[in-house]
């Protein structure tokens, strides 16, 4: 028989404490008691273990699950260290996530008899306000001081903090209004001070303490009070005092006020003038979701921030990405004025209908000017969420604007698919959650809609294929957990090829617009004109981002500055977004409006963009290839690299129609890219396809696109190892070229198989083609040539034991610096490094690898970086640095593996170097120091290399 379950207490309101039946438990460090916090915060829903290890282990770089595991079961044996087997502990477990299970929470508590007790006042029982008032001061009584009071710096705890303290307010209010209503002006008094002595710029709480003084006989001390509000007010947020200090100080100096809460002022008569209406003491309630907000801490604390720099604030971003719900949560957490008035616009149909739309939620039917709005609104402090205003950004626009200009202490946050783009407007982003935050909502959204699902590992590879697929858009990822109830996650995942069929029927509370995929997609889409819709379908043929010399080509004009325009429109209207931290601008369109406007075209418009996108992606590719062996290589890296998705997009799908030729010449202009990238097997998987399928094809290719693909599969080959077939594959391609009759090419595929005969042991061969081609390579008027001649050169010196070698290799270091190709020096300074290590000289070869080390990372680097680190290790080894010589060599072939490089082939050792490394390899910590090494970050080994003393 099981041992009887501990009764655990965990109490929040205050330093994070914990009881076992009564006793306190001693929760261990900081780090079990910031653990046990975020599961209190998120309690009794689970949170992921990758936002336990944002919010925990903040100051930890690179935390690990294993570090998690272990907090968790530290903190369940020190939470109930007698649990029996089979018994559910205090931290839960399902699949990713933990879930804090105890008998009672003290915030959880203090909120449900907070809730109670303004039932049980709003009831019309003689008891009431008695009632009322001891469930209050039982849940106040609850606080021990600061809530989370020694975790307040965790990001995570930063909202529920915030909510409870407004809660905390709220209910010490309503306790100094029962108990001035009760006669009990002395009680209310205390209460009150301590209320604004907590809240300071709280109108509300001055306003109870006035009335308190007042009704306790103390006249001119209520007075007082509410003078040292205003210069408060004024000197700390330079405004005026609301409505509600203003009339209770017209009551005092009168002796209107009564022992009861202060009224709402008497509404008008309907033929009363406009501008002497006034809004009501409070505004309506906010609307509340009884769903968690998922991946949006940073956006709960910068909003706020901005608010408080900004008159206008406005959310915008794609329908569906959670601007509404956003805007809710901030509100719940901001105290500006009198309250928050929040005003749906969604319904709202005619955009001369926005400002009575307005003016009926603040409780002034008549006002349907802005300016009568302005007028009402006056110098009072006041905070608008107006949402939804995309449907009418031109009425919103210049209601905001009118409201901006004449209302100097208003507050608008809107929410909006586009800017509203008035003067003081400070636009914020609401972009997809990242891919941690999406499962996590998935799941929880998941759970809710059937309280048995657990996300299991074998469902794992689904839900992430339904994340990316959707973007991390919440909507649709809500719409796609509601779907678990008729199909697998499996299903859902393959369905999204057709989700707008797949994503519908979503909750009501949703709303009309966004209960389907299709219904908020397609309002977007329809409130484009033709031009922008055109531009729409055209470039959601991207398969990635694209710039805007993409989006000109694809848009038919031939100066990108005329693309411009159209650009910025989609973009206004969140249906294209700009990729945050590029140098040049890039855009990129959500995989759903993608779908859907690919849906709108009509076969021959398809198939005219088919047409123009598959050609823009080979010129732009050939043109920044042309670029790769010059001062401009490094920016030709990363434009190519940026555009990898359209790479792939179009090579793939030209396989699938059997076009070689255009496989042939794309492939043929990427390969130079693809070789210092090290991107081996998909390189070469479509360059053979592109030189078999054209060596069947009775239409002959161009030389010079044959003649690139092999060289290409030459130096692709050549990166697994079989210098033999590279050797092959180059004098091909110079057979080719030199028919073609092109110069430049012919000498390129000279310095190429001359490397690969001396890489095969034919050194003499290979300086007899350098030197012949050398005497004529200055005509040519390409600098990279000679430097790439040079450099195989001094290889096939070094090899063939010539002195000259080193003297030649420095020389073509100085061409290619000065033309701008640093392969050259990179390739170079790596022989150089051979030549020291032939010699055992390891400081020389050591001190080579730290100059080429600049050198690979401004350029991004892959090949030349594994191959350098490999050799660096072989230096280390001879320096006698054993350790650091296996972990450099288990970096490099780790390394090798993911790109598909074989180091050790790629960089046969020499005599020496082979001598060291085996010397090296008998220590009994060899292994395991390479293993350690095969998870070191290429900045870790950089760091390791350049902190190695030259004297060392």
């Amino acid at each position: 028989m099981g041992s009887v379950p501990a009764r655990i207490t965990v109490c929040v309101l205050g330093p994070v404490t914990a009881f076992r039946d009564g006793v306190s438990v001693d929760l261990g460090g900081p780090r079990q008691r910031a653990l046990l916090a975020s599961l209190a915060v998120a309690a009794p829903h689970a949170v992921s273990a990758a936002q336990l290890l944002a919010d925990v282990w903040h100051d930890v770089p690179a935390p690990t699950a294993n570090a998690l595991h272990f907090a968790v079961s530290k903190l369940r044996r020190h939470l109930d260290p007698l649990r029996g087997r089979g018994q559910h502990g205090p931290v839960v477990r399902s699949g990713s996530h933990y879930a804090l299970r105890v008998a009672e929470l003290d915030s959880a508590r203090f909120d449900a008899l907070v809730r109670e007790a303004h039932g049980v006042r709003a009831g019309s029982a003689p008891s009431a306000p008695d009632d009322a008032a001891v469930l209050l001061n039982e849940a106040l009584g609850l606080w021990r001081g600061e809530p989370y009071q020694d975790t307040a710096h965790l990001a995570g705890i930063v909202p529920e903090r915030t909510r409870l303290d407004g809660l905390y307010r709220d209910a010490s209010c309503a306790l100094v209004d029962i108990d001035l209503s009760r006669g009990r002006a002395q009680e209310a008094l205390r209460t009150a001070e301590a209320l604004v002595n907590r809240y300071p710029l709280d109108e509300n709480a001055w306003a109870l303490l006035a009335r308190a003084m007042y009704l306790s006989g103390r006249q001119a001390d209520s007075l007082a009070a509410i003078r040292t509000l205003r210069r408060t007010l004024m000197d700390e947020l330079g405004v005026d005092p609301g409505a509600l200090i203003v009339e209770l100080e017209r009551k005092i100096l009168s002796h209107e006020v009564v022992d009861d809460a202060v009224p709402v002022p008497p509404a008008p008569a309907p033929e009363a003038a406009v501008i002497t209406d006034e809004p009501p003491k409070m505004p309506p309630a906010l609307p509340v979701s009884r769903s968690r907000l998922i991946g949006r801490a940073g956006d709960l604390s910068r909003v706020p921030e901005l608010l408080g720099k900004h008159a206008l604030v406005t959310l915008f971003g794609p329908g569906g990405v959670g601007k509404t719900r956003l805007a809710l949560d901030v509100a719940a957490g901001v105290r500006i004025g009198d309250g928050t008035w929040f005003v749906d616009l969604a319904g709202v149909v005619d955009e001369s209908s926005i400002v009575v739309t307005v003016a009926q939620t603040l409780g002034v039917p008549s006002v349907d000017t802005p300016e009568q709005l302005a007028e009402l609104i006056g110098s009072r402090t006041t905070y608008l969420i107006l949402d939804n205003c995309e449907h009418l950004v031109d009425a919103a626009a210049h209601l905001v604007s009118v409201l901006l200009t004449q209302c100097p202490h208003v507050r608008i946050l809107a929410t909006s698919r586009e800017l509203l783009d008035v003067d003081g407007e400070f636009g914020y982003e609401v972009r997809p959650l990242d891919h941690d935050s999406a499962e996590e909502l998935f799941a929880d959204r998941a759970a809710s809609f059937d309280s048995s699902w657990t996300l299991m590992d074998s469902d794992r590879v689904s839900v992430h294929r339904i994340c990316e697929g959707l973007d991390g858009l919440p909507l649709a990822l809500e719409l796609a957990a509601a779907q678990l109830c008729v199909l697998s996650e499996e299903q859902i995942a393959d369905g999204l090829t057709d989700r707008f069929t797949l994503l519908t029927e979503g909750p009501r509370r949703l709303g009309a617009r966004r209960r389907s995929l299709m219904d908020t997609v397609g309002w977007s889409y329809r409130s484009l004109d033709d031009t922008a819709a055109s531009a729409l379908r055209a470039l959601s043929v991207f398969a990635g981002s694209f710039d805007i010399h993409g989006a000109a080509a694809l848009l038919g004009e031939t100066e990108p500055l005329r693309a411009v325009e159209t650009v910025r429109a989609l973009v206004r209207r969140s249906l294209l977004s700009v990729v945050p931290g590029t140098r040049t601008r890039r855009y990129v369109m959500l995989q759903t409006i993608k779908q859907f406007a690919a849906q709108q075209m009509l076969p021959d418009e398809r198939e005219r963009i088919a047409s123009e996108y598959y050609a823009w992606v080979v010129r732009r590719a050939t043109a920044l290839a042309a670029e790769l062996r010059g001062s401009g290589a490094r920016n030709a890296v990363s434009e190519l690299f940026a555009d990898s998705a359209e790479h792939r997009a179009a090579l793939t799908a030209a396989v699938d129609r059997g076009d070689s030729h255009y496989v042939l010449e794309l492939s043929g202009a990427l390969y130079w890219f693809w070789y210092r990238q090290g991107n081996v097997s998909e390189g070469l998987r479509f360059l053979r396809f592109g030189i078999d399928g054209v060596d069947r094809h009775p239409i002959v290719p161009k030389a010079a696109h044959l003649g690139r693909a092999l060289m290409g599969t030459a130096l692709l080959t050549d990166l697994t190892g079989d210098s033999e077939s590279a050797l092959h594959h180059s004098e091909r391609a110079w057979s080719i070229l030199h028919e073609a009759g092109d110069a430049a090419e012919i000498a390129y595929a000279d310095s190429l198989r001359a490397y690969y005969r001396t890489v095969c042991g034919d050194h003499g061969g290979a300086v007899g083609i350098v030197q012949r081609r050398l005497e004529v390579a200055g005509s040519l008027g390409d600098d990279w040539i000679a430097a790439s001649l040079l450099m195989v050169l001094g290889i096939a010196q070094r090899g063939g034991g010539d002195s000259a070698a080193p003297e030649t290799l420095r020389t073509s270091v100085d061409v290619g610096r000065r033309c701008g190709y640093r392969w050259v020096p990179i390739c170079s300074l790596w022989a150089l490094a051979k030549i020291a290590a032939d010699s055992n000289d390891h400081r020389r070869g050591l001190a080579l690898a730290r100059e080429i080390l600049p050198i690979l990372e401004e350029d991004a680097e892959v090949t030349g970086w594994i191959v350098t680190m490999h050799t660096a290790a072989a230096a280390l080894a001879q320096a006698g640095r054993t350790a650091d010589a296996a972990r450099v060599l288990g970096a490099a072939r780790a390394h090798g593996e993911r790109a598909g490089v074989q180091a050790d082939l790629l960089d046969p050792y020499g005599p020496q170097e082979h001598a060291a490394m085996t010397a090296a390899a008998r220590t009994g910590t060899f292994d395991a120091y390479c293993a350690e090494g095969s998870g070191l970050t290429r900045e870790e080994v950089n760091a390791l290399i350049m902190a190695t003393s030259p004297s060392r």
